[in-house]
């Protein structure tokens, strides 16, 4: 089976999707580092899944939190890596019931979170 692509309502450009092949799911999240850009593929469950298409705002949101992190690994390592880096993160992401209190927290605790939704805030998310 091919892979498809689901863009998520509400997010432009080249802005973090879903991708299905058979029973397997992934968040596909564009990185840009100087001159290169390539995407990175987060393994999700079906919950995840529904939660996103739920609430798209948190792919965003989860871009913010792992950009930066991502970006200074390159495709290969980052997309070797980036489940492990994506493990605690994206539970409490997609399980988060205030979103603006959870951004609040990644301020605080990620550099440049307000770098990379300042991305975002050009395909049209703004975060709380």
């Amino acid at each position: 089976m091919a892979l498809r692509v689901e863009h998520l309502p509400g997010l432009s450009g080249w802005a973090p999707a879903l991708l299905h092949e058979t029973a397997n799911s992934w968040l596909s999240l564009p990185v840009a580092s100087g001159h290169a850009e390539f995407s990175i593929r987060l393994p999700l469950t079906e919950p995840d899944v529904a939660a996103l298409r739920a609430d798209p705002a948190r792919a965003w949101i989860i871009f913010g939190a792992l950009h930066a992190r991502l970006q200074t690994l390159g495709p290969r390592v980052g997309q070797s890596l980036a489940p492990d880096i994506a493990a605690a993160m994206l539970p409490r992401i997609l399980g988060a019931e205030d979103l603006g209190r959870l951004c609040a927290e990644l301020r605080a605790e990620v550099p440049d979170f307000d770098n990379a939704i300042a991305q975002a805030s050009g395909h049209g998310y703004h975060a709380p």
